[in-house]
């Protein structure tokens, strides 16, 4: 244990930029608060006998959980950084032999995904509720939807998805595969597609997506088509519905089917004739060759083989055809890069 000289100065650090937005505290009791929250954080953990990545994912969710019941009504919150006071509650509070053989990479990577996540989570589950009051009527369909919209993101958040589309297309068919599970195949026995639809692009709106797919490129534009096309379908798979064409249903999520689960499409080709555009249209114009482009959201790409359908072989939960919106355009090709939030300021081992 250390004696919390890293955490009282992080926390400083931590609440310089926000404190002239808080008008309850003074900046002293403000900072006191937050400390009690990390160094109660550490108190609820049991250090024998897990590992001790586990202890710091465990550390940040019991700190961030605390920092929005307690402060969850401030609009600086969601501001506020408080990676490093993570990093500095582990290396005070926690014994200092967990991390003997850690090296600094490794240690740095997990608290800081650790940290990430906590607070992705808690800043979701913040506002979500009333979200679903205002949107979904009946406290026992209220209930079951949020409970399969809470573990559909937690799953999805696993996953480490980088592209905004590929990350609401994983989102949407967990969903709707919980769902599906808890009304014997029917969905709409318990809630209606325009429903649900709906909610989702409120959801994708208030912040459903992780904030380091929205901090460059925002979020995608108010009643934004991909949603209403990913539930649809989402929907005709769970519900058993023929999708479009007449062609056979396939359930993507059923391992036993022929083949297992399918393969993974080929990414999208671009045509020479396509023109990069900054809109969010749909081009499902012909394509040089006389073809007609799978319906995307992306006007400078399509996908050669007929409708925005998934027919059998298609798995909605691993089509890598997505593309990254980025400074006001798709980028096919945008890959984010690992996170870079420590600004230099990572002690130079982890003490």
């Amino acid at each position: 244990m250390g004696d919390e000289e890293l955490l009282w100065n992080a926390v400083s650090e931590a609440v310089e930029p926000i404190v002239h937005l808080e008008t309850q505290y003074e900046r002293e009791k403000l900072e006191k608060k937050i400390r009690d929250y990390f160094k109660k954080g550490a108190k609820q953990l049991h250090f024998s006998g897990k590992p001790w990545d586990m202890l710091i994912h465990e550390y940040a969710d019991n700190v961030y959980s605390s920092l929005f019941c307690g402060l969850g009504d401030r609009n600086w919150l969601s501001q506020a950084d408080f990676l490093l006071c993570v990093d500095a509650g582990v290396k005070d509070l926690f014994p200092s032999h967990l991390f003997m053989n850690v090296p600094q990479q490794v240690f740095e990577t997990t608290v800081l995904a650790a940290s990430d996540r906590a607070f992705d989570e808690q800043r979701f589950l913040s506002f979500r509720w009333d979200t679903i009051q205002q949107i979904i009527v009946g406290k026992g369909t209220q209930k079951k939807i949020r409970e399969a919209l809470d573990t559909s993101r937690q799953r999805v958040i696993k996953e480490d998805i980088e592209q905004i589309e590929h990350f609401v297309r994983v989102w949407v068919s967990h969903f709707v595969k919980i769902l599906a599970a808890t009304t014997q195949g029917d969905p709409t026995s318990l809630v209606e597609l325009d429903t649900v639809v709906e909610l989702f692009q409120v959801l994708v709106q208030e912040g459903g997506l992780p904030l380091k797919m929205t901090v460059e490129s925002g979020v995608p534009p108010p009643g934004w088509p991909v949603v209403k096309d990913l539930m649809t379908q989402a929907f005709k798979t769970q519900y058993g519905l023929a999708p479009p064409g007449g062609g056979k249903t396939v359930n993507v999520f059923d391992k036993g089917h022929k083949g297992g689960i399918p393969p993974v499409p080929p990414a999208p080709v671009r045509p020479t004739s396509s023109t990069a555009s900054s809109s969010w249209n749909v081009d499902i114009g012909s394509e040089p060759d006389g073809s007609t482009g799978f319906q995307t959201r992306t006007p400078d790409a399509w996908f050669p083989g007929g409708n925005a359908a998934w027919h059998a072989g298609d798995d909605p939960d691993h089509m890598r055809g997505g593309h990254a919106w980025s400074q006001g355009s798709w980028d096919d090709s945008a890959e984010e890069p690992p996170a870079k939030r420590l600004k230099g300021r990572w002690q130079s081992g982890a003490n």
